[in-house]
C-alpha cells in the first residue's frame, strides 16, 4: 500500500522547502497538498523534478507521487480538485486531492468532487483535502466564524457515498 501525506502549506515557500527536504521517497510516496507555494508562473515550486505533479497552474492543490516506481496518470484537475490514477505494483488506486476555499461555495465544489467520484470504484479511492469545514466530534471545540453547516455539509456528502472519514 502506497504511504500518503496530506498537507495544507498555506502558500509557503518554507513550509515547501521543508517538504522537499523530509518527504522524499522514503516516507512519502504520495504528496496530497492544498495551498503549495506557486513560482511567478502559477506553477508548484521548490520540489525536485523527479517527482511527478498533477497540477493546474494557479490552483489550489495538487497530487505530487515521489516514488519513481509508481505510474501516474491525471485523471481529473481543476483550481480546487486535482485527480490522479497511481499504479504501485498490482495495486491501482485513485487519489484526489481537494480544496475548499472559504470563499468557495461549498455545495460547488462537493459537486465537481461528485461529478469525479460518479464513474470510479469507491473501494480504489483516497481523498484528502481541506474542505474548511468544522464539526464538532472532529475536534477540538473551537470557537469560528465559520458555519459548522459547512462540516455537515462534508459529513451529508460522504456518508450518502458510504464513504469513510
Amino acid at each position: 500500500m502506497p504511504r500518503f501525506s496530506q498537507c495544507n502549506l498555506g502558500r509557503g515557500k518554507t513550509a515547501m522547502t521543508e517538504l522537499a527536504a523530509t518527504a522524499d521517497g522514503d516516507i512519502s510516496d504520495i504528496l496530497l497538498l492544498q495551498e503549495p507555494y506557486l513560482d511567478q508562473n502559477g506553477c508548484i515550486g521548490g520540489l525536485p523534478l523527479t517527482w511527478r505533479k498533477i497540477h493546474k497552474p494557479h490552483s489550489q492543490t495538487a497530487v505530487v507521487v515521489t516514488n519513481a516506481k509508481f505510474s501516474v496518470v491525471q485523471v481529473h484537475i481543476s483550481n480546487c480538485v486535482a485527480a490522479a490514477t497511481v499504479t504501485a505494483g498490482t495495486e491501482v488506486l485513485t487519489v484526489i486531492s481537494a480544496y475548499f476555499s472559504p470563499a468557495l461555495s461549498l455545495r460547488v465544489g462537493l459537486e465537481e468532487l461528485g461529478t469525479l467520484l460518479d464513474g470510479l470504484d469507491m473501494r480504489r479511492v483516497v481523498i484528502r483535502g481541506d474542505f474548511n469545514a468544522h464539526y464538532p466530534n472532529w475536534g477540538p471545540v473551537r470557537n469560528t466564524h465559520r458555519a459548522l453547516d459547512r462540516g455537515v455539509s462534508v459529513i451529508s456528502f460522504a456518508t450518502s457515498r458510504a464513504m469513510l472519514i
